[in-house]
């Protein structure tokens, strides 16, 4: 389903942009105009899945008057005259959290795809959304950990239902001797995703203060973003090519 909400982007005077919702409680940045706009999609969407999980009602969108954008601006002590409407766009899907889950244990590869492609670490972490390359890897680490697990479980269904090793291998793509690892993956293993999660979480507390009440929930939905804006980057990647 598509959402538009009034934005209101402010051009500061290094050249970059801030884009500020008068009907949420949040605000993102770009360096430039398209940027910003790449962001301020990617935090809308954060927004109202969080509202979502909170079981709270997306507002109305607010009308773009001259006074509501003035208002918006001192609020946060940004310079009106250098600031102008906009409409933010994002198509919001309910995503439960196996969806979650699927999404998050897909970065890493995400992540992978655009350093093959000579991207760098620093603008991952820039197009991912979280400016930070310990937090980007802590979610690296946390995916590849997700990862295991899903296969794991999937493998020990299938092993549990009379499928050979052999069998499972091919249907999973992976090495007999993978298989074979995975169905001997005990409590420790499990602790590592536990572990992992809990790197992750910890690190995004102190990166941003504003992340200092974070619940299961919030940890969940930030990866989530992180994941959808590189997976978007290199869908947009591969179609160039």
């Amino acid at each position: 389903m598509l959402f538009v909400y009034p934005a209101v982007f402010v051009e500061e005077s290094d050249g970059r942009y801030s884009v500020l919702f008068p009907d949420f409680d949040c605000a993102t940045c770009g360096d430039s105009l398209s940027h910003a706009n790449r962001m301020a999609e990617g935090c809308l969407l954060l927004q109202l899945r969080t509202m979502q999980d909170e079981r709270r009602e997306f507002p109305t969108p607010s009308d773009e008057t001259p006074e509501l954008l003035k208002k918006t601006c001192l609020d946060v002590e940004a310079d009106p005259d250098s600031a102008f409407w906009g409409s933010i766009v994002v198509n919001f899907e309910n995503m439960d959290i196996f969806q979650k889950i699927a999404i998050i244990s897909e970065f890493h590869k995400y992540v992978h795809n655009m350093e093959s492609s000579g991207v760098t670490e620093s603008l991952i972490s820039e197009i991912c959304g979280c400016r930070n390359n310990i937090v980007l890897r802590a979610l690296y680490e946390l995916s590849i950990n997700v990862n295991h697990l899903c296969l794991v479980e999937f493998v020990n269904v299938l092993y549990s239902g009379g499928e050979s090793d052999d069998e499972i291998a091919s249907a999973a793509d992976l090495l007999p001797s993978t298989i074979l690892s995975f169905r001997t993956w005990d409590a420790d293993g499990r602790q590592k995703v536990r572990i992992a999660f809990g790197k992750y979480k910890e690190i995004i507390q102190k990166t941003d203060s504003r992340h200092y009440s974070m619940t299961l929930s919030d940890v969940l939905n930030t990866a989530v973003h992180y994941a959808e804006n590189v997976k978007t980057y290199v869908e947009e990647m591969e179609g160039r090519r």
